[in-house]
């Protein structure tokens, strides 16, 4: 049994959603899908993404092969759901993050990426949060909480997990609902 199981984070592909698509060029409607045809599609999708983990799994089983890993072993054999499940923990703690990085000529660029810092994995979400986080892009290994108004004593430090996105609230209750079980 791995580390993680007793975490009741959902596997990764229970967390996404299929991609929709508009075309802003055409005038006309696509196809109209009943509720039936989405639950149909979204399905499909998650039953693709799973079956995708379960390849990936192997894959990474014949790399691991002859090395000794037993954690990454024993997750690997014990199915898609165990990696999955890591997979949705990780990725539902991953903050974006920008990153200062040399460039062959010298300058510094900024470099685009994810993180997982052990402070805020561990922060609760609150739409009304007491606390934000930043980074440096000059140090892209720390994370800074600030706080957004004065803390009480023993007040749950709590930050909005889709600070600065660009959702509507509607689209953020959704992300909310799907990525963390929040019903807003």
């Amino acid at each position: 049994q791995s580390p993680w199981s007793s975490y009741a984070s959902p596997c990764w592909w229970e967390t996404m959603k299929r991609p929709i698509y508009e075309d802003s060029d055409s005038d006309t409607e696509g196809p109209a899908f009943d509720s039936e045809d989405e639950e149909s599609l979204d399905r499909f999708f998650q039953s693709t993404v799973r079956s995708q983990t379960s390849e990936m799994g192997d894959v990474l089983l014949s790399v691991l092969e002859g090395k000794t890993c037993a954690l990454a072993e024993a997750l690997l054999r014990s199915g898609p759901e165990a990696l999955g499940r890591l997979m949705g923990l990780l990725r539902v703690n991953a903050m974006a993050l920008h990153a200062q990085v040399a460039s062959e000529d010298g300058d510094a660029e900024v470099s685009k990426g994810m993180a997982i810092y052990s402070v805020t994995s561990a922060m609760n979400h609150d739409p009304a949060a007491n606390c934000f986080v930043s980074s440096d892009p000059a140090y892209p290994q720390r994370c800074l909480v600030r706080t957004l108004r004065p803390i009480e004593p023993e007040e749950e430090l709590c930050i909005d997990y889709l600070q600065g996105s660009p959702y509507s609230m509607e689209q953020r209750n959704q992300v909310l609902l799907q990525q963390y079980g929040i019903v807003a």
